[in-house]
Order: C-alpha cells, then structure tokens, then sequence
C-alpha cells in the first residue's frame, strides 16, 4: 500500500491567536492615543472658551470705570452683566446670574457645555476676573483668572 502525503498549507490556531493579540494591542494603543487627544482638544477648547469670558468681564470693568468710577470700586466681589448691572456675589442667590455657558448666556449647563462661574474681585485698584468650570479631562475644577489694573480720576 502507498501512502498519500498531503501537506498542510495554512495557519495554526495558536498563530491567528497571536496575530489577534498584537492587532488587539495596536487598536488599544490607538484608541487610548486618540481618546487623549480629543480629551487635550477639548480641554484647550474651555480654557479658550474661559479666557474670552474673563476678557469680556475685564473689558465691562474698564467700561464701568470710565463711565462711572464708582459703580465698579466695590468692597465684594461681583460679575457684570450684558446691560452693565454689577451683581452682588457675596449674595448665594446671585451666583446664577454669573454662571455662563459658552454663548454667553445665563442659563443651566445642558451637559455638553461646561457652565463657567464668573467672579471679579478687587484689591485697590487692581481687578481680577475668574472663571471656573469643571474641567472636561475629569480633573476636578478648572478655571482661568487675569487681572486689570484702574486708575481712579
């Protein structure tokens, strides 16, 4: 009797297991790379997004001091609203009037957008304008501050 030999062509199944771990590996490593990137864009996106706010508060304090001195050297701390109006944070029921979204309108976060907390404080003739919001890379509170400096007439 002869015998036939055939010869196998083809994977083992030990090699396409090793072949799904690398490639499962790789496809981690990417997500994790894009998902810290997107988190890193984001997160630029606020604090752009904060900083605008704060300049415009800076920008209405400088309107408030020329137009009238005494209605922005106050002893609390306060925001500026669109019409110009100082509201009075040292006030807990005021604070909602100084929590933005991104557009600039007063409202509750819809959970897309953070909600930034605007404050203006003052030393002597220097203002200092805050926003805080919660930090979208899960790290807790962020927030942007820049300071203004007054001179009275």
């Amino acid at each position: 009797m002869s015998r036939l030999h055939i010869q196998e062509v083809g994977d083992t199944i030990v090699e396409v297991l090793i072949a799904i771990a690398v490639l499962s590996l790789i496809l981690t490593a990417a997500f994790i790379t894009a998902n810290n990137s997107m988190k890193a864009t984001r997160d630029a996106e606020e604090h752009g997004q904060a900083q605008a706010l704060v300049t415009g508060q800076l920008e209405k304090v400088k309107q408030l001091a020329t137009a009238n001195p005494t209605g922005v050297f106050v002893s609390f701390p306060f925001c500026i609203d669109s019409t110009l109006a100082v509201i009075d944070l040292s006030n807990p029921a005021n604070a909602a009037k100084c929590t933005l979204e991104t557009d600039g309108i007063t409202q509750a976060p819809n959970g897309f957008e953070p909600a930034y907390h605007l404050s203006v404080s003052q030393n002597a003739n220097i203002f200092i304008a805050t926003a805080t919001w919660d930090s979208a890379t899960g790290h807790g509170k962020a927030n942007v501050s820049m300071a203004y400096r007054v001179y009275k007439n």
